[in-house]
């Protein structure tokens, strides 16, 4: 019998490598996922601390309060902007890496399909191979038994 050849085995190594990428960039989109929301959360820690000093008692001081707590502000929301984006780039890393995981998983399963389908045309083909030799003996012995 003829060994077993997985004919798209080349597919397969292609979109595994492609999985693994797309894998690998999931994993760098995550991580700067995870960095802007520690940024985030450090700018609204900031904007808490700026918003609830209430020490000024002049005109000038309060206006320079009221300053700080809108350039906190501004940070803030830029840091939330920051951290959408990155959600955003997460979410199409993510995507991305289902595709080729799927891709992966259907050549998985036709490979697996196919080996069942060889090891059946196998043991079919040593049933045949073992009725002949049985029938070979039998007509033999039969000839051999006749001739005596």
């Amino acid at each position: 019998m003829k060994r077993y050849h997985f004919r798209l085995a080349a597919v397969a190594r292609l979109r595994r490598a492609e999985q693994e990428v797309a894998r690998n960039a999931l994993a760098v989109a995550n991580a700067a996922l995870r960095a802007r929301l520690v940024e985030r959360d450090a700018e609204v820690e900031r904007y808490r601390t700026v918003a609830n000093q209430h020490s000024a008692t002049t005109p000038a001081g309060l206006s320079a309060e009221r300053n700080d707590a809108e350039l906190a502000l501004e940070r803030l929301r830029a840091a939330e902007q920051r951290v959408a984006e990155a959600a955003s780039t997460a979410a199409i890393a993510q995507v991305t890496w289902l595709a080729a995981h799927q891709k992966v998983a259907a050549l998985e399963r036709l490979e697996q399909r196919q080996r069942e389908e060889h090891a059946l045309a196998t043991s079919r083909e040593e049933a045949a191979l073992l009725d002949d030799l049985s029938t070979a003996r039998y007509l033999a012995d039969k000839a051999s038994g006749s001739a005596r």
